[in-house]
Formats: structure tokens, sequence, C-alpha cells
């Protein structure tokens, strides 16, 4: 019996020790430096392997202890406490850091110039929703299948009484049609939509309410109230008249 107890004791004492609580992850800080001058991030008790840094109106990721300057672009400091390497240029400011220790892209603060509410929709349809009249734009034939699904699993999504169907073509690249759910009508060709030339775009942000679409939205999604820059990809905003897409700005 004593030998029984003494073997549940073991076993108990075993498995107390492998229950040990270990310290959790520690999230990313910011560290916000908007005077004109050079910077370095102070060395954290805590094991972080990066940093978010805020210097004026940008934003970027870097290692935790990472040296920069930032200054007005054509006017450097008389002594740069970084290595020299451009991280972000443009005609107003400048941010040299070492590109080794840091991921390479640059966010700046971003202001909507155009507003959904703007272009706004009074009415929505809530009739029978009709399906895709693929006579109507026979290029669309080619995703026929995508379209149809897109159709099934989603009703009115945009402008008042239309659906936007989208499907991916490659890295940052996606397609889109957009159908009439009062009639069937199919809109998918140039001509319709511009911005869905070879390269398609990357991500874009509709309403069901509003006429306004904005191209290219993922260049804001990784920090809300920036924009990322360095990008081939332009943000860009069209509106809707009935008949295709036309440029807003």
């Amino acid at each position: 019996m004593r030998r029984q107890y003494f073997l549940l004791f073991i076993l108990f004492a075993s498995c107390q020790s492998n229950t040990t609580n270990k310290p959790a992850p520690v999230d990313s800080t910011v560290h916000t430096k908007d005077s004109m001058q050079s910077g370095t991030r102070s060395t954290l008790e805590e094991e972080i392997s990066d940093s978010i840094y805020k210097v004026g109106d940008y934003l970027f990721e870097g290692d935790k202890e990472l040296i920069f300057d930032y200054f007005r672009t054509g006017h450097p400091p008389h002594q740069l406490k970084s290595n020299g390497d451009t991280l972000y240029s443009d005609s107003s400011y400048t941010i040299f850091a070492d590109h080794r220790k840091v991921e390479g892209i640059v966010y700046k603060k971003y202001v909507p110039k155009y507003r959904f509410v703007d272009y706004k929709v009074e009415k929505s349809y809530t009739g029978s929703l009709a399906k895709p009249d693929f006579s109507t734009d026979p290029p669309a034939r080619e995703y026929k299948t995508v379209i149809g699904e897109r159709c099934s699993d989603s009703a009115v999504n945009f402008a008042g009484h239309y659906t936007i169907a989208e499907w991916g073509c490659g890295t940052q690249c996606g397609v889109m049609a957009v159908i009439d759910r009062t009639n069937g009508r199919v809109f998918y060709s140039n001509n319709y939509i511009p911005f869905d030339t070879a390269d398609g775009h990357w991500g874009i942000d509709y309403r069901k309410d509003s006429k306004l679409v904005i191209v290219n939205s993922y260049l804001l999604k990784d920090h809300h109230g920036y924009m990322m820059q360095e990008n081939w990809r332009k943000l860009s905003f069209y509106k809707w008249n009935g008949e295709g897409f036309i440029k807003v700005d």
C-alpha cells in the first residue's frame, strides 16, 4: 500500500512540473517621435522582435533598437545617426535607417478625399433578384461559373440594385463584374470597368447604398488611418453612372 501511495505522489509531482506557466508573448509597441530630428529606440525590458515607429505623418516597422534619421528632404542633419540607407523619401520628408533592420514598408497618414456618403443612393432594390444575363456582355461568359456563384451567394451589395462579383487573378490581383439585379445585365469588359486591365486591382471597397468605389483599397488595410507607400498600385476613386465607372479624381 505504501508503495502505491509513493508512486501516485511521484506521478502528481511530475505532472505539476510539466504545467509551469510560460510568459505570454509581448505585443509590438509604438514608438512616437514627432520632432524633426534623429531618433533611436531605447532598449526594452521585454523581449520584442520589432516595434512600430511613428515619425511625423509616417509609420514603419523595424528592429526594437533601430536608429533612424528623419528630416526635411534636401536638408539632412549635419551628422547622421543611422548608416544612411534611404528608407523613404518624397518631396517633403526623408527617412534614413538600416534596411537590414526594417520591414521595408512605410505608411503615410491618410485623410479620405471622397466619402461614400457623398455618392449616396437613396433607395435599395428589394424585388426578386435577376440572374446574370451573359448575352449583355459576351466576354464575361469566360467567367460564367464564378460570376453565377457570386450572385447566388450575394444579394444587392452596390449602388442600390447591383451585385459586385469578385475573384482573384494572382498576387495583388483581383477582377470583378457588376450585375444589375433588376434585369440581369452584366458589366465586365474594360469599357465598363476601366481599372480592371491585365493587372486587375488590389482590393476594392464599396457600399450597398453608394455609387463610389475605392480601388486598390488594400493599401489602406494594414494600419488604420495610414496608406502603404512605395507600391506600384495607386489608390484611386471611381463612381458608377449606370453604364460603367468613371474616375472621380
